[in-house]
């Protein structure tokens, strides 16, 4: 699981946003020592632009595209790792959603993204491989999205 923090800026057709991003997962161990245990974490910065096709007053689609960076992380308990916990990592984005507007500056937004792998993070141990992160994957999440300082296009269109 984890947590996603998003800024951006809005336009009616578009969007540009800055995300911060926490994913956590355990570990099951590796094959030559199968009985370790740890976890496994990625903090990562992601930019992303959008284009926005706005279907009604409250419901919107925005398809983006972006990178996102950051360091993998793993902690095995009982392993000396070769060149520490923290690994880079870099993702191309591609993605799409539904944001749902429930009030004038709330809406409810659903994300469906996948990634391709620019950089992948690999952890060593003196005894081998401990971790390779994925060469591709998709990441689902549900979340709120708040808007500040947005005129509304009836307020825009009165001035």
């Amino acid at each position: 699981g984890g947590a996603m923090v998003t800024a951006g800026l809005v336009w009616p057709n578009g969007r540009v946003e800055l995300r911060g991003n926490y994913w956590t997962s355990q570990a099951d161990g590796v094959s030559f020592q199968p009985e370790v245990r740890g976890r496994m974490t990625l903090l990562s910065l992601a930019f992303r632009g959008c284009g926005t096709v706005n279907i009604n007053e409250r419901l919107e689609l925005p398809l983006c595209g972006g990178l996102e960076a950051g360091s993998f992380l793993v902690d095995m308990e009982g392993l000396e790792l070769l060149h520490g916990p923290g690994q880079p990592w870099m993702a191309a984005l591609l993605g799409s959603g539904l944001n749902i507007r429930v009030h004038k500056n709330v809406a409810i937004t659903l994300l469906a993204e996948a990634w391709l792998a620019v950089i992948r993070a690999e952890h060593q141990a003196l005894e081998g491989r401990v971790s390779q992160s994925g060469l591709a994957s998709l990441r689902a999440a549900v979340g709120l999205e708040f808007r500040f300082g947005r005129r509304s296009r009836a307020q825009a269109a009165s001035r």
